[in-house]
């Protein structure tokens, strides 16, 4: 296959050219998208020699099983991999193939077999059955969420939660609680769609304009032998028109139990809207009828639990973890995921306060994106408003190691000492960011190192970064990951982007606030030169997506299209050199930080479009003659290469 044809929707291209990409996890997050697809089979292409060899063995035993075959293809010059859910077809485009790779002794798969193994002369090794895991630190066992299972399931499920009971939410909540119901007099299941998506948000059915949650309060036990949460969700919602009756939230494959007035603890009447693939379902709450004498203010309670299958959840048996002794959940929300973990507006347009308790087995330490005033009491709460995918959960075996006075570590005990190691310039990277954004507001800056099956480099959960072991490299090399998700801090959690087609607002910034980072610790040039790299793979980028891709462009249109599928590098190096661009032609640092300061202040705790952050900067420079050189409608809307490189300084290249 032609490397023009890696373009297609399922494939990836794999090369050492793109290995930066997959050190900060977008390779990752990229191949997320294609293994999802229930329409064809996920292809990896390799562009040459295959000099990515555990990259390649991560992704196999990421995304399919151990106790998979590998085998040729009887048409092409190709490997596939079957797997209990999927295929996974390999294509290299050299001469040459490592087959060892594909060996199951995964301590060994580096040189088993040298290079000279060809393809061609349909040499393979095939895998053995196995009825464990074959794991490492390395590499493991991980089987994707099949989302062809979720698309079969009925989205609203009647039972109960296996007679567990909630009295240690009770203090946090009401203390009275109905038991859990599968009777469904005040339940309606919509068979036909019934309305289009939010006109805010083209991936959420919410619509926060009319009625919109502002604080959830959780209680929830973790079940590691069902592989679900189990428990409620309490919502104070505020009924924005005088005229509206109902709040609307997304669900994707929970079972509802029960929704009640929290105040009178009434049953209210709900439907569920139709599963629509990839977004899941709307849920159409009734309000109680005396919202006037409410203030418009209203607390409506959901008794619910997850399915096995959450896209947010990933449960982990211990062979999957450093230990082996104990298993292992973690959460992944962004982009829309959070409606599989519990109903909400699913939107980042929407942002609410949240507090949780969690009930999970004494031996495990249970961590959130939140605060967590006592150490003996799994009690967590997030004073600051945060969209729902910023709400995460880990549940393990984990020990703690301290940085500085507001930074910590957290990971297995096997590697926190490695972990505390890589990441002791965190501290650092923080006051670094408070000088160019402001102070920090999220109280505490801890990091989680979650097993290797997490998907991502990090993840910027508010107060808990979640981060790959992959970071792991001994000397700090990769530690620039932590400095990208504390710019997050600013960023996208405090200003962040209305919705998914304004992405580049989240990590365009982002990026630009890394660099500025990078450049105040190492020097200037080293900025230059870390734009310059982040523009080599942009280019490579666009050579798999197509120069006239409009997902390319700064601004997409995601309508019928999941956040995930449209994932690249677009929105970070492209949203980055667009900023560069800006700060070069306004008067440089100098004059540009200043602006950057008051545009995080003016817009801290809000959701924004780019015309809100187009606004503000020409207002901010409208004194400036060069402010109408800006092409606004050929940087945000056209598609390939940004239309003006700056000018960089390329003394360490």
């Amino acid at each position: 296959m032609s490397q023009s044809e890696a373009r297609i929707s399922n494939s990836l291209l794999l090369s050492h050219d793109n290995e930066k990409m997959f050190k900060t996890g977008g390779i990752f997050k990229k191949f997320n998208t294609i293994f999802k697809s229930t329409s064809s089979n996920p292809v990896l292409l390799f562009s040459d020699h295959l000099k990515c060899s555990y990259l390649l063995t991560v992704l196999l035993f990421k995304y399919t099983s151990a106790s998979a075959n590998l085998r040729p293809d009887s048409c092409n010059n190709t490997i596939t991999q079957t797997s209990h859910h999927q295929n996974l077809t390999i294509l290299p485009g050299g001469n040459s193939f490592n087959h060892s790779l594909i060996s199951p002794n995964l301590n060994s798969f580096n040189h088993s077999l040298g290079e000279g193994d060809h393809l061609n002369n349909r040499q393979y090794h095939t895998v053995s059955n196995h009825t464990t895991p074959l794991v490492t630190q390395q590499a493991h066992t991980y089987k994707r969420l099949s989302h062809s299972g979720l698309q079969s399931s009925p989205q609203l499920l009647l039972g109960s939660c296996q007679g567990r009971n909630y009295s240690s939410c009770s203090h946090r909540q009401s203390a009275h609680h109905h038991q859990l119901s599968t009777h469904s007099g005040h339940k309606k299941i919509i068979t036909m769609a019934d309305g289009p998506f939010s006109p805010g948000d083209p991936n959420s059915f919410s619509r926060p304009e009319l009625a919109e949650i502002k604080h959830i309060d959780l209680c929830l036990d973790v079940d590691f032998d069902t592989k679900v949460l189990c428990g409620e969700a309490t919502y104070a919602i505020h009924v924005k028109k005088p005229d509206v009756s109902n709040v609307i939230m997304d669900v994707h494959n929970l079972t509802i139990f029960e929704i009640l007035d929290k105040k009178t603890q009434t049953p209210l009447n709900y439907t569920v809207g139709q599963h629509v693939d990839n977004f899941g379902s709307k849920l159409d709450i009734t309000l109680p009828a005396d919202l006037e004498a409410r203030h418009h203010q209203v607390d409506v309670t959901i008794k619910y639990k997850t399915a096995p299958t959450s896209s947010a959840l990933q449960w982990l048996e211990p062979a999957q973890t450093a230990g082996k002794t104990k298993p292992y959940l973690f959460s992944q929300c962004q982009p829309i995921h959070a409606r599989s973990m519990l109903p909400v507006q699913d939107t980042p347009s929407v942002k609410q306060t949240y507090t949780a308790t969690i009930n999970a087995p004494k031996d495990l330490t249970v961590l959130m994106s939140a605060l967590k005033p006592n150490e003996l009491e799994n009690y967590f709460y997030q004073p600051i408003t945060v969209p729902s995918y910023l709400i995460a959960i880990v549940v393990g075996n984990l020990a703690n190691y301290k940085l500085s006075e507001r930074c910590s570590v957290w990971s297995e005990p096997e590697l926190v000492k490695d972990a505390a190691y890589e990441f002791s310039e965190t501290e650092t990277f923080l006051k670094t960011a408070e000088s160019i954004c402001g102070t920090y507001v999220w109280k505490v800056y801890d990091i989680v190192m979650l097993p290797p099956s997490f998907p991502f480099g990090g993840m910027e959960n508010p107060c808990l970064t979640f981060v790959t072991p992959t970071l792991l490299a001994g000397d700090k090399s990769l530690a620039s990951v932590v400095a990208h998700e504390i710019s997050h801090s600013w960023t996208g959690n405090l200003v962040t982007n209305r919705n998914f087609e304004h992405f580049w607002l989240n990590e365009g910034f982002t990026m630009f606030v890394e660099r500025k980072i990078a450049g105040r610790l190492k020097g200037e040039a080293e900025r230059h030169f870390d734009a310059l790299s982040g523009l080599k793979d942009l280019k490579q980028a666009l050579k798999n997506l197509g120069e006239s891709n409009p997902l390319t462009k700064l601004i997409v249109d995601l309508k019928h299209t999941h956040p995930d599928d449209a994932f690249s590098t677009c929105p970070y190096e492209k949203g980055h050199t667009f900023l560069f661009y800006l700060e070069q032609l306004l008067g440089g640092p100098q004059e540009f930080e200043p602006w950057l300061k008051k545009y995080l202040q003016e817009f801290a705790l809000k959701s924004i479009d780019t015309d809100s952050f187009k606004t503000h900067l020409l207002s901010h420079f409208a004194h400036k003659e060069q402010i109408k050189e800006i092409d606004w409608d050929l940087w945000l809307n056209s598609t390939g290469m940004p239309p003006i490189i700056p000018k960089y300084d390329t003394s360490l290249q």
